[in-house]
């Protein structure tokens, strides 16, 4: 009985050869990573742009305390604003009450007749 060798055609296991290509290119890569990274940030003035972004989020920040500012204002105006129509509201019933008093008073003097004080 004579085995038959099973003939592949490629092997059943990859071999990967690592030559002296891979780390090449490797280095290759991440030369050009840093370079890359060199020029934007030299593009970038060195650094100004953060320096401009900085102030922007302080800006942002003063913005929004202004507008809490303004929120607390506007809201002291409106209860102010209430607080003077309830005032003109009784001022006005105070004088109705006092012009009838008024009157009463002007009637009972028709009647009794003026007093002298």
């Amino acid at each position: 009985m004579v085995k038959k060798r099973k003939k592949y055609i490629t092997q059943k296991k990859a071999r990967i050869k690592i030559g002296s290509s891979i780390p090449r290119y490797i280095g290759i890569a991440f030369l050009s990573l840093l370079l890359g990274a060199g020029l934007t940030y030299h593009y970038f003035d060195a650094g100004n742009v953060t320096q401009v972004l900085f102030k922007i989020a302080e800006l942002e920040i003063q913005v929004n305390s202004y507008e809490n500012q303004i929120s607390e204002l506007e809201l002291q105006l409106q209860m102010n604003a209430v607080g003077s129509d309830k005032l003109k509201s009784d001022l006005k019933q105070v004088k109705e009450e006092n012009n009838a008093l008024k009157e009463e008073i002007l009637f009972y003097e028709k009647i009794v007749g003026k007093r002298s004080r």
